[in-house]
């Protein structure tokens, strides 16, 4: 998602002039081919000890009906008859990180890399365990393992753990070093744009695939950083030429769907979020951005259900909070918003829009110091349009004045087809 900040408006200033105490390795969405997802569900039960595809997608349509235990129990089955078929040992492996069980998760992908040292996406997988369990340098060796996907988790743990600008340098003088390798290229693209320098990122991304033209997670990554440089012609070409490589390709999908929401272009964006949710019914971001499609539709009922179904489907994404919270906030019903937007804080303790609009609930509250603390963890955001919402709520308590408004629908995060979910 990548809506930025609107102009605040009148509702945070109402119920606080009126003093009214109104009451989640980061990972990556394995996605289903656009052959698995047709299997008829009756052929895939006939299959589903003896083909991996026909498996993964009964797995899948149980998903879509949020039958998790069939889903879990099936491939469970699977495995006990072929044991040595990876992918759908780690699939497996993601609905146990789902469902909260980190520890069968863990020892599923432990089995992996113990036989496939080289595995980066089990790699990935540790990494994001390693993180939610606070084992920060654990993580950052965990996604060193399996880079390239794993670069903006690496920059997240790397920030967490404060030794960023080295991080950078480093990445900086391989990719000059080492002009010819594409990861390279890619990865400190990927950087930029984890710090919000889509210019700088696109000079990267188009070296990338001046090397490797038909890499889908290149062709996304600069589908998304000209939707941040406002070239949504362009963004768009991008995820034609990315679908025409692989028309099965969640990420470039549902990004594309995000694109037409930007763009208001609504059924568009109707027809490219359902299909992604049909491909990946186990990623999350498909369904916040049905949610956030929802809401511009002014279908709040529907949007409050799309947000609860992604945090029921993959609970560490953080974006499926901030939008359920928002929402909440929106309609003044702040003390169901506030314990909404604490489980999202464990899930993203550094989220700039969760600070925000937790600082929104304490100042409604009457909190006024707690609030103040929790926009100035907010002030910090990369995004200048949080950074002033924030510094403006600041200096609206701190001069007793009422002239704010209340939290804008705080920005989707622009690569959500790419990283939230295994």
């Amino acid at each position: 998602m990548n809506q930025f900040f609107s102009v605040r408006i009148t509702l945070h200033l109402a119920l606080a002039a009126a003093g009214l105490l109104l009451a989640c390795p980061v990972l990556e969405p394995l996605a289903a081919r656009a052959d698995v997802t047709s299997i008829n569900i009756r052929d895939a039960a006939r299959s589903e000890v003896t083909d991996p595809d026909a498996a993964l997608a009964l797995a899948r349509r149980r998903l879509l009906a949020r039958d998790v235990l069939g889903a879990e129990g099936g491939l469970e089955r699977y495995l006990s008859v072929y044991p040595q078929e990876v992918v759908v040992r780690r699939f497996l492996g993601d609905l146990y990180f789902r469902t909260g069980d980190l520890q069968r998760a863990e020892t599923t992908y432990r089995e992996i890399v113990e036989s496939y040292p080289y595995d980066s996406q089990a790699h990935h997988r540790l990494g994001m365990l390693d993180v939610l369990q606070q084992h920060i340098d654990a993580a950052i060796h965990e996604f060193g393992a399996s880079l390239p996907e794993s670069i903006d988790d690496l920059v997240m743990a790397h920030q967490r753990k404060g030794d960023f600008d080295g991080f950078e340098r480093d990445m900086q003088r391989q990719a000059a070093a080492r002009p010819g390798d594409a990861e390279a290229q890619y990865e400190l693209g990927e950087t930029y744009d984890d710090l919000r320098l889509p210019y700088d990122a696109l000079t990267y991304f188009r070296r990338a695939l001046a090397i490797y033209p038909a890499s889908i997670d290149f062709l996304n990554g600069m589908a998304v950083a000209q939707m941040q440089t406002h070239d949504d012609a362009a963004a768009e070409r991008t995820f034609a030429t990315c679908l025409r490589f692989d028309a099965g390709s969640y990420a470039c999908t549902n990004d594309l769907g995000s694109l037409y929401l930007d763009e208001k272009h609504y059924d568009a964006a109707a027809r490219e979020l359902s299909r992604a949710h049909e491909l990946a019914p186990e990623g999350p971001e498909a369904l916040v951005n049905l949610g956030y499609l929802a809401d511009a539709r002014g279908d709040r009922r529907d949007a409050v259900g799309y947000y609860r179904q992604a945090i029921d489907v993959w609970p560490y994404s953080p974006d499926s909070y901030v939008d359920l919270g928002f929402d909440e906030v929106q309609e003044g019903t702040i003390d169901e918003a506030e314990p909404v937007l604490l489980k999202g804080l464990a899930v993203a303790p550094d989220d700039p829009r969760i600070h925000y609009l937790l600082g929104v609930v304490d100042e409604v509250h009457g909190k006024r110091a707690e609030a103040v603390v929790e926009f100035r963890s907010a002030e910090r955001s990369l995004d200048p349009s949080i950074a002033i919402s924030a510094r403006e709520s600041i200096s609206e308590i701190e001069s007793s004045t009422n002239a704010g408004g209340p939290p804008a629908r705080p920005p989707r995060s622009p690569h959500q087809g790419r990283r939230n979910t295994p």
